[in-house]
């Protein structure tokens, strides 16, 4: 892998082993992040907001890169996030697609399984097969 690449990923390892502004700090001025359950990409202005949200409701979060890639200008972090809310401990695993320039974020774009921390906020959610779950809110009749 590229050197810049290296350098990227261990500066991302960094920044989420004592969160807070270092996360920030990865982006570009002009960089952006997408990620799932947001409508539209946030600049680095409501990243900063973000990411205070985010560790105020999970202030022990950590994320952790399981293997990563590198192609071109792109790398590609697969990682898992931890932390506790409201005294239950929570794990969930995701990808990120980082657009570098410059060494830094210039698009953030990251997909994650959310059921974990969906179900901690619903318990009503319950578990199981969310493919089963969807084609019985579609089919109610159908005793699914």
């Amino acid at each position: 892998m590229t050197e810049p690449a290296n350098d990227f990923v261990r500066r991302f390892e960094e920044a989420w082993r004592e969160p807070g502004t270092k996360f920030v700090e990865l982006f570009h001025p002009e960089g952006t992040l997408f990620q799932s359950g947001m409508e539209a990409p946030i600049g680095r202005d409501r990243i900063q907001v973000h990411q205070q949200v985010t560790l105020a409701v999970l202030p022990d979060m950590r994320v952790k890169p399981t293997r990563w890639a590198a192609n071109g200008a792109d790398v590609f972090i697969e990682w898992t996030a931890n932390g506790t809310f409201k005294d239950q401990p929570v794990e969930w695993g995701g990808a990120s697609r980082f657009t570098l320039q410059d060494g830094l974020i210039i698009e953030e774009l990251a997909f994650f399984d959310s059921f974990p921390l969906r179900k901690l906020t619903n318990p009503a959610l319950g578990g199981g097969d969310m493919a089963v779950a969807a084609l019985a809110a579609a089919n109610p009749m159908s005793g699914g």
